[in-house]
């Protein structure tokens, strides 16, 4: 992530994060490994558990970044920039009100939600019953 964040922005402070981020996982991938070949009882991972955590990431942030660009486009469309009257004193909205960019985001998250959170929530559900 902090990778294409400044790959966008191309910003000094960004690619700092990035450095940042690349050497905590390193270490941290080096860290488990170490531990691992020393004492492989110590590590036992819950692989469905971890899917599922990060199915819930996943889709509690994409779920974020919907509502983030809903508020958005329902701000603009009080601002009188983006509207006009017409004949019948009805609002007309600008094409301008949402961007191809947030447009794409918004088209493009939906199967990844979509799925994350069926997965997520079928799971929790299964963990309640259980």
């Amino acid at each position: 992530m902090s990778l294409f964040i400044y790959l966008s922005y191309k910003d000094k402070k960004f690619f700092v994060y990035f450095i940042a981020t690349a050497i905590i996982n390193i270490s941290l991938a080096i860290f488990l490994f170490v531990i691992l070949l020393q004492n492989p009882s110590q590590i036992k991972i819950d692989l469905r558990f971890v899917v599922w955590i990060i199915a819930g990431i996943i889709a509690i942030t994409l779920l974020g970044l919907k509502i983030l660009i809903f508020t958005k486009i329902f701000l603009r469309t009080k601002d009188s920039n983006y509207y006009r009257k017409n004949f019948f004193d009805k609002k007309v909205y600008n094409k301008e009100i949402i961007s191809n960019k947030e447009y794409m985001v918004l088209m493009l998250s939906i199967p990844l939600f979509l799925l994350t959170g069926s997965f997520f929530t079928a799971y929790m559900i299964n963990m309640i019953i259980r």
